[in-house]
C-alpha cells in the first residue's frame, strides 16, 4: 500500500454518515450548550469573592451544570442561576452549598441543599438582599 493511501485508514470518520450533525440539532433544541473557557478576569473576580464568602452571606450563583451521559463527546449542559444563603463552603471538595431562598429556584430542580462545584460557577455576587 503508497503510503499516501496507508495515512487514509487512519483519518477519523463517522460511523453513522449525519450522526454528529443530527446530535447538534437535538443538543440545540434541548437548550445545552457546550462548556465554556472563564476569561482570565473572570475568574480572578470569582476567585477573590469566593476568598471573602463566608457561610450565611446571600448569593447570586450562575453555574454550568452539566448533563451526564452526553454521547457527544464534548462537555454539554446548562447554565443555572441559583440564589439563597450559603449554607457550607468546603474547600477540600471545591464545592460551595447554597439553600435555595425562594421556589422559582425550584424550576431548575434545585432542592433545599444544592451543592455546587467551584471550578462550574460562571459567575457570584454576595448582597445583603435579593
Amino acid at each position: 500500500m503508497p503510503p499516501s493511501q496507508r495515512a487514509k485508514q487512519f483519518l477519523p470518520f463517522d460511523a453513522v454518515a449525519g450522526l454528529r450533525e443530527a446530535l447538534k440539532i437535538q443538543e440545540h433544541k434541548m437548550g445545552l450548550i457546550s462548556r465554556k473557557e472563564l476569561s482570565d478576569e473572570v475568574a480572578e473576580y470569582i476567585n477573590e469573592t469566593l476568598a471573602r464568602m463566608k457561610a450565611g452571606d446571600h448569593v447570586a450563583v450562575r453555574y454550568f451544570r452539566d448533563e451526564k451521559g452526553s454521547d457527544s463527546g464534548r462537555e454539554i449542559g446548562d447554565m443555572v442561576l441559583i440564589t439563597g444563603t450559603v449554607t457550607g463552603i468546603d474547600s477540600v471538595s471545591q464545592v460551595i452549598t447554597v439553600e435555595a431562598d425562594d421556589a422559582g429556584n425550584d424550576l431548575h430542580g434545585f432542592n433545599e441543599q444544592t451543592r455546587i462545584p467551584i471550578g462550574d460557577i460562571t459567575s457570584l455576587d454576595i448582597s445583603e438582599e435579593f
